[in-house]
């Protein structure tokens, strides 16, 4: 994906240091949570997206990819997904979850991590599966067989 949420002094800075990016992501991560607990959906939105660039930046740029850095990765877009759907933008908590399903899928076809990537697609799955059960289906029109039309 094409994350630009973090500056581009930042970005370079990280990108040059590993340890740097592991203690700035899980800092974001922490963050943006009670920005979001707290009803601060910009603040948080800004914050997730940040973490989820750092945790792109441990996949792809430092290589780091083993279970943990995947876990914060679907741990970040999760996050990032959250804010954008309690903002109101669904199309683009949508876009986030298939980007970061894409990026997941790619990491799974270079190294043997199927379990840990399987495991975090489908938990970005579920967790779009979930927003779309709260939503008031009452007035949505249906289709056969119980569908909701787009």
């Amino acid at each position: 994906m094409k994350l630009r949420f973090l500056c581009h002094a930042r970005r370079h800075w990280l990108m040059q240091d590993v340890e740097a990016t592991v203690h700035t992501l899980r800092q974001l991560q922490g963050v943006a949570r009670r920005a979001l607990a707290g009803s601060d959906t910009d603040k948080a939105i800004r914050l997730a997206g940040s973490s989820l660039e750092c945790a792109e930046l441990l996949l792809l740029t430092h290589k780091r990819v083993d279970a943990a850095s995947i876990a914060d990765f679907r741990q970040s877009a999760e996050l990032l997904a959250s804010a954008l759907e309690t903002g109101g933008s669904r199309t683009l908590a949508c876009q986030v979850t298939g980007g970061s399903i894409a990026t997941l899928q790619a990491l799974d076809s270079a190294a043997d991590l199927s379990g840990p990537v399987y495991a975090a697609c489908l938990g970005l799955l579920r967790q779009r599966h979930d927003y779309a059960q709260r939503d008031d289906h009452a007035t949505a029109p249906r289709m056969l067989g119980g569908g909701v039309q787009p």
